[in-house]
């Protein structure tokens, strides 16, 4: 037994000398032609396997090399790779030349051909498409806006899917129109924004039609200036050229790739004007109920509790009265004078009036995208669903729906055709802002401390005793009385006034890629870009 251990651990023994025996060690030095002493951080790999190491900051490396081993592989970033066959020896030394070859930036011109951005005459910015989506912006343009230079975007409000203004710096006319032209895979798109309304544009503000693309299907955008954008595009494009290329699928040998992203953002006012909370309705230091100033009696001074109506059918200053939903009337109350100044108006309450029409706005998006392809056809399908709900309450909200479908097909050597087709679905609910009539911003911040615009639709009933339904109550019309809606109370207007937008627009592009010899090469494209515009006003009054 004891021999049969002894005969075992010699053959175990020898084992382990032929293993050893069949690595060596290898060291040198590399340097570079263009310099003097040892190159830093070089690759050194024995051929065919993955053993390898790094030469230190003097150039010199050691690697232990198995037997098999015929060659070592030096590599470098700007230099030109090396592979140093072994043979004998156990000190390797190599010099390393500069790569001349230097990478090129590659634009896209107006036929899809491919051109180094060092001999394109326009001046040109590109954007990842990445980095436009990651800005958790809903709309392209305000995607776009501080990412590329000489680019001005002004953003035409705040309220959901708002359209944005944008012009390329040192592009200027007298008609007022500097806009861009949008080129979306090599075809020309629109991005009109058409205010159709009243008098001051009725205080609607528009979307931009670029916004229809979803920001996580581009692949990159490119921002021409100059002279030779125009050449390339004709007259549309003398205010520059906006270039979008949209994502496409690649070869990932036949494996489908399949890609789910979801975002969710809050928005809020930042901050609201100050405004004075200190005198009530009225002008000369004297409380007038419906007058439109806000400089009357101190509220302060008031003697607290509630106010004296004047009910009396027969009483001076009677002027019927109107009933809220919730039962409560309210009449008219009678104005102060140098001997009393606050009239007949007691309460010292005073109201939050940003409260009544602002709200923590929200959005959700979700992108779902399948792609993939061999060497032959590749495709990318995807679609995204965008709800937004704006920081104004009731109706001020954005809905965007969009579907992609991408294929590019290789037919033969010379014949390739792709396909690029985009369908988009928005509808838009928005709200007058601005200082028109109508906006919410005048009468908001002009109604008076203390009035309550919670109350802003009532039944009237006037001294002759006729019922006016659903009128409308603002602090310059506080009973009613007036049937009009100018002026209107903010909260009348963002619950009964509507101004909708419905889109179904589609932009496709087929192209077509005949290469019938190296030195000829043929391409045709068509397109589509065709959209339906479906508005509501409803203005009540």
């Amino acid at each position: 037994m004891a021999k049969t251990l002894l005969v075992n651990f010699l053959l175990l023994a020898l084992g382990g000398s032929r293993l050893w025996a069949q690595t060596r060690t290898i060291t040198g030095t590399v340097t570079a032609y263009e310099e003097t002493g040892g190159f830093a951080g070089v690759a050194v790999l024995v051929k065919g396997t993955t053993t390898g190491t790094v030469t230190d900051v003097n150039g010199k490396y050691s690697l232990s090399v198995p037997e098999s081993g015929t060659a070592l592989v030096f590599s470098a970033v700007g230099m030109e790779t090396v592979e140093e066959p072994i043979g004998g020896r156990t000190t390797v030394d190599v010099k390393l030349k500069s790569d001349t070859r230097q990478l090129t930036e590659i634009v896209i011109t107006a036929l899809g051909t491919k051109t180094e951005r060092d001999r394109f005459a326009s001046s040109i910015s590109t954007l990842d498409g990445k980095n436009i989506a990651k800005t958790g912006e809903t709309s392209l343009l305000t995607g776009l806006s501080g990412k590329a230079s000489g680019v001005l975007i002004t953003r035409n409000g705040g309220d959901p899917g708002a359209g944005a203004y944008i012009q390329i710096r040192g592009q200027n006319t007298i008609n007022g129109n500097a806009q861009p032209l949008f080129i979306v895979d090599g075809m020309p798109v629109s991005n009109a924004s058409d205010n159709i309304g009243t008098a001051a544009g009725n205080g609607i503000v528009q979307q931009s039609r670029i916004n229809d693309i979803n920001p996580e299907d581009i692949e990159r955008m490119e921002v021409l200036k100059g002279a030779s954008a125009a050449a390339l595009w004709g007259t549309r494009a003398a205010n520059g050229v906006i270039v979008i290329t949209t994502k496409k699928g690649r070869n990932t040998d036949g494996k489908v790739n399949i890609s789910f992203k979801s975002a969710v953002s809050f928005d809020r006012v930042n901050k609201m004007p100050p405004l004075q909370r200190s005198y009530g309705q009225g002008s000369g230091g004297l409380y007038n109920q419906g007058q439109r100033n806000s400089f009357g009696d101190r509220i302060a001074d008031r003697t607290g509790g509630s106010d004296t109506f004047v009910t009396n059918p027969t009483a001076p200053g009677y002027q019927g009265f109107v009933t809220f939903p919730d039962g409560t009337q309210r009449y008219a109350i009678t104005p102060g004078t140098a001997a009393n100044p606050h009239g007949g108006k007691n309460s010292r309450e005073t109201f939050d009036h940003t409260s009544d029409v602002f709200q923590t706005g929200h959005f959700t998006d979700n992108n779902l995208s399948i792609s993939g392809g061999n060497d032959r056809t590749t495709f990318l399908l995807s679609y995204s669903n965008l709800n937004q709900e704006g920081i104004v309450k009731a109706f001020s909200s954005y809905r965007r729906n969009t579907a992609r479908i991408n294929v590019a097909s290789q037919f033969t050597d010379w014949l390739r055709v792709s396909a690029n087709v985009g369908y988009t679905n928005m509808f838009s609910s928005r709200i007058q802002q601005g200082d028109n009539v109508d906006g919410i911003m005048l009468s908001g911040l002009r109604t008076p401390p203390d009035f309550d615009n919670s109350y802003y639709v009532g039944t009237y009933t006037n001294p002759a005793g006729q019922v006016f339904p659903n009128a409308h109550v603002s602090y310059r019309n506080p009973l009613g009385r007036d049937l009009s809606t100018i002026y209107s109370n903010p909260v009348w207007n963002i619950n009964n006034n509507r101004n909708t937008t419905d889109v179904d627009r589609i932009i496709g592009t087929l192209e077509l890629d005949i290469t019938p010899t190296p030195w000829l090469s043929v391409t045709g494209r068509t397109g589509i870009d065709n959209y339906t515009d479906n508005r509501l006003v409803l203005l009540k009054g």
